[in-house]
Order: structure tokens, then sequence, then C-alpha cells
């Protein structure tokens, strides 16, 4: 039988030693990866619920109450009921106050509110208003997601229908030729297209914008 000859003492120690500090280290390495899943995880769950990239329509303590769509230098329209105060948040620049003008109800219980903002609104915000045209593709981009389609005219009606149906909700520009020509609205069972020339009919602000 083979004798093994015991570790010189410093030999032992040196061991020691080493074996402490890797265990050290994988300690470390394995609380680094729990916190940043646990980071992530607090991110998923406690971070803002809606689309980031997004004009929002907010209250003073940061609620968000829908998406704003800017319609002129100092002009929002937004189908979120604004019952108060309310402030413009656009990612990266400063929260912008809104004052209430009203809100108007058109068919089918479809509602929108418009404010007016105390600051003027940078006018890369600011899309031209234009005319639905059938006949011209149409676009929905939005933090949350892009659709594009057609629009349809509905019979009987002055909305428009999407074609594909639009799984993005209401509340949202829609832009043809770089145009903003309607907006998205619920009415009755699905989301339709408001153009922007109905809604002008009761909101004159948007014709002068401002």
């Amino acid at each position: 039988m083979l004798k093994t000859e015991p570790l010189p003492a410093e030999q032992q120690l040196r061991n020691a030693a080493l074996n402490r500090d890797l265990s050290k280290l994988g300690i470390a390495i394995l609380l680094l990866f729990l916190l940043s899943a646990g980071g992530l995880t607090a991110l998923a769950f406690l971070g803002p619920k809606n689309s980031t990239g997004d004009a929002q329509v907010a209250t003073p303590d940061g609620t968000i109450l829908g998406v704003a769509i800017i319609v002129g230098p100092n002009l929002v329209l937004t189908d979120a009921d604004v019952p108060g105060a309310a402030q413009l948040v656009i990612p990266g620049t400063q929260a912008n106050p809104l004052q209430k003008i009203r809100s108007e109800k058109f068919e089918d219980n479809v509602s929108f509110t418009l404010l007016r903002s105390e600051h003027p609104i940078n006018t890369k915000e600011i899309l031209p208003v234009g005319s639905v045209d059938p006949a011209v593709s149409a676009r929905v981009a939005v933090a949350s997601g892009t659709w594009d389609g057609s629009l349809k005219a509905k019979p009987n009606s002055q909305y428009f229908d999407f074609d594909p149906s639009l799984p993005l909700g209401p509340g949202l520009p829609v832009q043809q030729n770089h145009t903003l020509a309607a907006v998205s609205a619920q009415a009755g069972g699905s989301v339709v297209a408001v153009p922007l020339k109905h809604l002008m009919t009761k909101f004159k602000e948007l014709s002068a914008g401002q």
C-alpha cells in the first residue's frame, strides 16, 4: 500500500486561504446574480405600465390618464377622462401643465377632450392635419406596437373601419401620407377611426391650431 506524506504546514495554509477566497468569490457572484434578477423583476412589475415612448396626459402626481395626441402648438387631444388638473408628459422633456378646454361627445358615445398646454409644444411632435383617404395606406405607430393597413368607410357613419382590425386600442393617432388623418376610438364593440375633419365640427380650435 502506498503511503502518502502530509503536506507541509505552509502549503496547507495556502490551500486553506485559496479555498476561502474562492468561496467568497462564489458567494459574491451569486449575490450579484440575485440582485440583477431582482432588479429586472422589479422593473417589470413596478415600472411604468403605459407605453413609454408616447406623449401622455397625466395627473399632477404622474398618474397616466391616456395617450396625448398633439394637434397644435399648444393643443392636446385625448380620449381619456380628465376630471381636473393635468400635465403633458413627453419622454425626455419637462412636464407641461395642461388646462382642459372642454369635452365633446360624438356618435356611438365616442368622447374626446381637448386641452391647452401652458408652454409651447416642440414642433417635431406635431403632425399636420389631413383627411382620410380609403385609397391610401394608413399607419398607427406607438410604443406598444405598429399597425399597417387601410381604412374602410362604415355604411351610414362618419367613422371608418380598420382593415385588418386594430389590436392596439382606442385613443391613438392614425397617420396617412405623413399627416394626422384620424384618431382611433371605441364605438360600441369595435375600435374605429374617427377622422380629424369630423372632430373639427365640434372642436373649432383644431382648424386654427391654437
